[in-house]
């Protein structure tokens, strides 16, 4: 009996349908042995995939990372082709995981350790421009660049166990917009056990199962046709471009209420746990403010308006801040708030048609970096000049 044409087209189905999916699967397995850096916007995800951020590895080890196409999170994340400001980037690793050449070791030790956020880390700058080599320079000091996981006096204290340092000290950049990091949760016995038994290899198979480079593009080629003419652009919804001095600028802190739950009492319990868990450490605190505090009052639109009636948020920020500096005030803890001067060089700079802070992504740029780092490096210099009590 001859087959039907209907039997045929069901029978086609039948097997090309699981033939695309197998081959689907195949090419996505065998893409996750591919490298990221041409894959990723920008150096962060490329670095941080093959990382044991909560066991203290927040950054692949011994990985160099050099893209000249590199862009912002906030133009990618609102899908936004026309706000990139593509760049070169280059970004290296230790042995460790921390974003430092490999020549700081027990005989040659740093002189100091600096924790905190992406933004100490230098997210979208290159090595030579990221804070720690900026204010090192500024300094005369080497300064190793320990930002990445969540800042504690257990991952200040590590790292300097490591080199043997008995003394020094501790820059911890604090950020306006997320308050006091939490208490790292518990770390898996399953992922302790593999990063202690096979290293980094446990690291690249976390990697290899969690990360796809073709989800990655199917993801990129979807959000192609995602651009008001195709389809809606759905990510760009609440990604509204702001100007300033004529050009726009994207925002991601705009609204968020700034350092959530931080109370005086809480700010002095922080600040002196955190402190006295250093040992013979001594501390330095970074205050650094976000995009939105710098450049909010100087948006177009507001220029030419006091910056406390721009936003609530601002006013919240400068409290919160105020509540920090009473706190370290009273406990002896030398400290910097960079608002003022970022605000000021932000004001100064716009002038000159320039900025220092990328337009299109969350954080300072090279510019803006090498104002923190002069203001940080001046009152580093004076407060090591006075004694600092520890007995409050």
């Amino acid at each position: 009996m001859n087959a039907t044409p209907n039997s045929f087209r069901r029978n086609w189905a039948g097997l090309m349908v699981p033939a695309i999916l197998a081959l689907a699967l195949f090419a996505d397995g065998l893409s996750r042995f591919l490298s990221l850096d041409h894959f990723t916007i920008r150096a962060w995800e490329a670095m941080t995939r093959n990382a044991f951020t909560e066991g203290g590895v927040p950054l692949e080890p011994s990985k160099h990372f050099d893209k000249d196409r590199s862009y912002g999170d906030l133009a990618a994340m609102s899908n936004r082709p026309e706000l990139r400001e593509y760049h070169r980037e280059v970004f290296s690793t230790d042995r460790f995981g921390y974003r430092n050449p490999d020549t700081f070791s027990r005989t040659n030790p740093p002189d100091a350790i600096l924790i905190g956020t992406s933004f100490s880390v230098g997210c979208g700058v290159s090595d030579d421009q990221n804070l720690a080599v900026r204010l090192g320079a500024r300094t005369g000091q080497r300064i190793y660049n320990g930002a990445g996981s969540p800042p504690s006096p257990d991952q200040a204290n590590a790292i300097a166990g490591r080199f043997g340092m008995k003394k020094g000290t501790v820059f911890y950049e604090q950020l306006e917009p997320i308050g006091f990091p939490s208490p790292p949760p518990p770390i898996s016995r399953v992922k302790q056990i593999c990063y202690d038994r096979l290293g980094e290899a446990c690291l690249r198979l976390k990697g290899w199962l969690s990360i796809s480079p073709v989800e990655i593009l199917s993801r990129r080629a979807y959000h192609w046709l995602e651009d008001d003419v195709w389809l809606p652009n759905s990510l760009g919804a609440g990604w509204v471009p702001v100007p300033v001095d004529g050009a726009p600028m994207l925002f991601s802190e705009s609204g968020i209420t700034p350092c959530p739950g931080v109370t005086p009492e809480h700010a002095r319990d922080y600040f002196r746990w955190f402190r006295d868990k250093l040992g013979g450490l001594d501390l330095f605190v970074i205050l650094a403010p976000s995009k939105f505090m710098v450049y909010g009052s100087l948006t177009d639109a507001n220029r030419d308006r006091p910056a406390e009636s721009v936003n609530a948020g601002a006013s919240a920020a400068r409290s919160c801040f105020a509540t920090m500096g009473r706190a370290l005030d009273e406990l002896g803890i030398p400290y910097v708030n960079l608002t003022e001067p970022l605000h000021q060089a932000a004001r100064d700079a716009l002038a000159r048609r320039q900025l220092i802070y990328f337009r299109g992504d969350t954080h300072w740029n090279a510019a803006g970096i090498d104002i923190a780092a002069g203001v940080i490096g001046d009152a580093w210099s004076s407060s090591r000049h006075r004694p600092v009590g520890r007995d409050p």
